[in-house]
């Protein structure tokens, strides 16, 4: 999807927008600042997920990002800078991600993982009980999740987890690695975070992201999915 210097770009861009985004005036329908604030939250967070897919057969590289996103997250959570927190955490959620896809040696995780992932966090949402969508940032100093943040004074509209982060990454490396639709693929990933947003804010209560990425991976696939799990059958 992305090579060379363009993709170093990428966390760039997307720390000076996340930095930007308080700046920027209040949306006061809370429906219309959730989809605003969090769908450009969630897309800024994927895209620096995905950009490290140009160092996707660099093992040094992605090591080194992810213990210097590590070191970062840390840094920037105790000095309360969420921008640089963000991005760092993403990075390096990412670059483990993409380290364990090339560490795996059979093609079948590219189709396995996705459906039981999704199938997990379908069981998980509908065996607990119903949340509303909550239009607030998590509490500070919650590693496992991102404090996406709002339009001026407003709430965020968003919860990402580095679940979903990591498995995003996970999937647009095996799509990378098996011989997917790489750009359509990227795409649909990006697109399904913002669908899932758009489905909470309507519903007024959180979905899942995990089934939507998981579909993103898969249906624009089904064709060389299928030919990847009957050549892996007739080896």
């Amino acid at each position: 999807m992305v090579r060379g210097s363009p993709a170093v770009l990428i966390p760039v861009v997307a720390l000076g927008w996340l930095l930007l985004a308080p700046e920027l005036p209040t949306i006061e329908n809370d429906s219309a600042a959730a989809l605003a604030a969090g769908g450009t939250g969630l897309l800024a967070l994927g895209a620096v997920a995905l950009s490290l897919l140009a160092a996707r057969d660099s093992p040094l590289v992605l090591s080194s990002v992810a213990l210097a996103g590590a070191l970062l997250t840390g840094a920037s959570a105790a000095r309360g800078a969420t921008g640089p927190e963000n991005v760092a955490k993403a990075l390096c959620v990412a670059a483990v991600a993409l380290l364990i896809v090339r560490a795996l040696r059979e093609p079948a995780v590219a189709v396995a993982v996705p459906l039981f992932v999704a199938a997990a966090d379908v069981w998980a949402a509908l065996a607990s009980p119903a949340q509303p969508l909550v239009r607030a940032a998590p509490p500070r100093g919650e590693l496992l999740a991102f404090e996406l943040p709002s339009w001026g004074e407003g709430a965020a509209g968003a919860q990402l987890s580095t679940a979903d982060v990591g498995f995003l990454a996970f999937f647009a490396a095996c799509a990378w690695r098996y011989g997917f639709r790489r750009a359509l693929t990227a795409a649909a990933l990006l697109g399904s975070l913002v669908l899932t947003l758009a489905l909470s804010v309507s519903l007024d209560r959180l979905l899942p992201l995990l089934p939507g990425l998981a579909l993103a991976l898969l249906l624009p696939n089904v064709d060389r999915a299928g030919a990847l799990l009957r050549d892996r059958a007739s080896a």
